[in-house]
């Protein structure tokens, strides 16, 4: 999968000095967005960057929005997203892009009858708990609400935070045989979101959704490799899986494998294949990247 999210939001979503808490929730559902597009989970990463629009309503985050929902086939909300960017942002340098995707949206979607996405009609009730139509649909083997219900879960967001509980859903849509459950297993057991830490089922989970395809998995266990993170440290696989990563689109694995060719660290150094990864990471979004393009300023006299 081509990474196309543009990290243009983080700037506006970070905290400043003396931010107030709308901030930190801003940049916390931005990020949990970002994770949820890298992996492919689409409708996660639209909950999320809505979320974050919500709390910080740049409209930087509407590409972010506009990407996910025409990832997800949310035909009309990527309409509307790509529309009102282009309306903030007149001159914005990926203009040209953004009005073709449009473009492509909405021939989509005049060729739709009727148009394929539709939301779902979620009921809250007196708690305001959402969970009820998911719970049903899940119990009946709808993988994609199972990952829905955990998103929940593990967010607190339309359900109370409960970690175990979307451990339990996320393992569910993992043995069913979707695959980003089981990359979300492995973030899960990293110890990302709060719970307990087991290195050992997160590199068993991060491996299976490796293999099935997700890139950004690849990257999880290349991070934990290379860090010696809960596993025996072994560089060199590291490189080969961020290298894996890189390959399937996840940017993060690109600007890693940059890193360790312009240092020599695990592979043999090589400053020409460093920069030739940072300029792919860097047009896929990688903020990282795009600082190490930029020139050093010369010593000071």
């Amino acid at each position: 999968m081509m990474m196309l999210l543009l990290l243009l939001a983080t700037e506006s979503v970070r905290a400043e000095e003396g931010g107030d808490e709308r901030d930190a929730a801003a940049r916390a559902a931005f990020e949990s967005g970002r994770f949820a597009y890298e992996r492919g989970a689409f409708a996660d990463a639209l909950r999320s960057f809505e979320r974050a629009h919500a709390q910080s309503p740049k409209p930087e985050l509407l590409y972010n929005i506009g990407r996910a929902a025409d990832s997800d086939g949310n035909l009309a909300r990527a309409i509307s997203a790509y529309s009102a960017y282009l309306e903030a942002f007149p001159t914005s340098d990926n203009r040209e892009f953004v009005q073709a995707r449009l473009a492509k949206v909405q021939e989509r979607l005049r060729a739709e009858k009727p148009p394929r996405h539709k939301p779902a009609v979620v009921r809250i009730n007196e708690k305001g708990d959402q969970r009820a139509p998911l719970d049903r649909a899940c119990a009946q083997g709808d993988l994609p609400r199972c990952m829905d219900l955990a998103a929940q879960h593990r967010d607190g967001n339309g359900a109370t935070k409960n970690v175990a509980e979307a451990v339990r859903l996320y393992t569910r849509a993992c043995d069913g045989g979707n695959i980003h459950g089981c990359a979300y297993l492995g973030a899960m057991h990293s110890g990302r979101y709060g719970n307990a830490k087991n290195s050992e089922k997160a590199e068993q989970y991060f491996a299976m959704a490796c293999q099935g395809g997700v890139a950004g998995a690849c990257n999880d266990l290349g991070w934990m490799y290379v860090n010696g993170d809960g596993v025996p440290k072994h560089v060199g696989r590291g490189a080969e899986l961020y290298d894996r990563a890189c390959g399937g689109g996840d940017m993060r694995g690109c600007t890693n494998l940059a890193v360790m060719y312009a240092e020599g660290a695990g592979v043999v150094k090589n400053e020409v294949r460093a920069n030739e990864l940072h300029k792919k990471a860097c047009l896929g979004g990688s903020q990282r990247s795009c600082l190490a393009l930029e020139p050093s300023p010369p010593p000071a006299r």
